[in-house]
């Protein structure tokens, strides 16, 4: 007797090991592009947001297999919007439309974490993304940051709140929280080079002087 319950002991462990490992060879992370960029006060650059799912041995891609995204939520937490502030959130064009509460009204660009919650509609074209060599590459949304004033600042993109933050069209969540890797982005605002200044400076003493000449004649 003793011997059955030590068998069916090794056995449960067993399954509860199996079902832990399933999906051990796959692994996802916010992907953040650029992961730099250096702009001037009053300019704006883009930051454009991806999950990426990689499948190696003999798993298979959750993703594709769920026939694509249906909820994405990410959160973007920074310091120093006096330098650079969050201006625009837009939704990759494979999502229909925002979460509850959150972006296009109304959202607070500067609050931190900013959270952003993404879903599909369910029309048959949920986003897949493109898959090569084992690596799928769902874009999410492009974020577009303003330099406000001098100084650096480090975006920081991670999973959402919520506990299933990512879930596939057939609403089977993807098991990918507490795994997630994130990303960051570090936006630099710098003041023109002196060149440019010059350059900006003659270009506009050549200007007044031409009009000048024009009202002379």
């Amino acid at each position: 007797m003793p011997e059955r319950k030590c068998f069916a002991t090794v056995a449960a462990a067993c399954v509860l090991l199996c079902a832990a490992t399933a999906n051990a060879a796959i692994t996802y992370e916010l992907q953040v592009t650029p992961a730099s960029d250096v702009i001037g006060v009053g300019d704006t650059t883009l930051l454009t947001v991806s999950l990426v799912e990689t499948v190696t041995d003999s798993d298979s891609s959750q993703i594709v297999a769920g026939l694509g995204l249906g909820f994405a939520e990410f959160q973007i937490t920074f310091a120093g919007s006096s330098i650079a502030a969050i201006t625009d959130v837009t939704l990759d064009p494979e999502f229909e439309g925002f979460g509850s509460g959150v972006p296009p009204t109304p959202i607070e660009m500067t609050t931190s974490p900013l959270v952003v919650d993404i879903i599909d509609e369910l029309d048959g074209n949920s986003p897949i993304g493109s898959t090569v060599n084992g690596v799928t590459t769902v874009p999410l949304a492009v974020i577009e940051v303003t330099g406000v004033g001098l100084g650096s600042v480090v975006f920081t993109f991670a999973d959402g709140p919520t506990p299933n933050a990512f879930e596939t069209a057939n609403s089977i969540g993807i098991d990918i929280d507490d795994n997630l890797v994130s990303d960051t982005a570090t936006i630099t605002v710098v003041i023109p080079e002196p060149g440019v200044v010059v350059l900006l400076t003659t270009g506009l003493g050549l200007l007044l002087l031409r009009r000048r000449s024009d009202r002379g004649v």
